[in-house]
């Protein structure tokens, strides 16, 4: 958003996937899901596997942590081989709190996807519709039953969504 915003001569397309507007616009985790972070959060100085699983579940479906219990202990392997800082994640943290979009997001002249999934319990699907309705001319694709990840969940749907919209849009000179 900011780089669409800060930089427009630069963006011919933009694909915000699982986002927000940030600010006070912006529709929140519950606050079971907020809770959940806080305590892996607490975990980041001693990271374990189990620590890294436990993030993984909250941003996909209990669908595909079942299904695909093998490519999550894959991901959380190659995680725990350059796990997280606490001082990266504090600066993560602090960027996520402090940006706000919402007021000047009529202002993004790129071509605007928007994609979400409808279980996303990070980033509310809720927030899809704000980006929507804010960013002038911009397409919704919602893909249905899976969550934040949703590239993880629905491959193909995602890929053709995105790469189906970035065809659209004509190449910069």
């Amino acid at each position: 958003q900011e780089l669409a915003l800060n930089h427009a001569q630069r963006v011919q397309g933009l694909v915000l996937g699982c986002t927000n507007c940030g600010g006070t616009r912006t529709v929140m985790a519950q606050p079971e899901v907020i809770g959940k972070m806080g305590q892996l959060m607490n975990l980041v100085n001693q990271p374990t596997a189990e620590m890294v699983n436990e993030f993984w579940r909250l941003a996909v479906t209990p669908e595909f942590v079942e299904r695909r219990m093998d490519f999550l202990a894959a991901i959380a392997a190659a995680g725990m081989k350059t796990p997280p800082t606490l001082p990266a994640l504090a600066r993560q943290f602090a960027a996520i709190q402090s940006f706000d979009t919402y007021g000047r997001l009529p202002g993004i002249e790129a071509q605007t996807l928007v994609i979400h999934g409808t279980r996303d319990v990070l980033v509310p699907v809720d927030n899809a519709d704000i980006l929507r309705e804010r960013i002038p001319g911009s397409r919704l694709r919602i893909v249905d039953n899976v969550g934040h990840m949703f590239f993880w969940e629905k491959p193909d749907e995602a890929a053709e969504a995105v790469s189906g919209f970035l065809a659209s849009v004509p190449a910069g000179v």
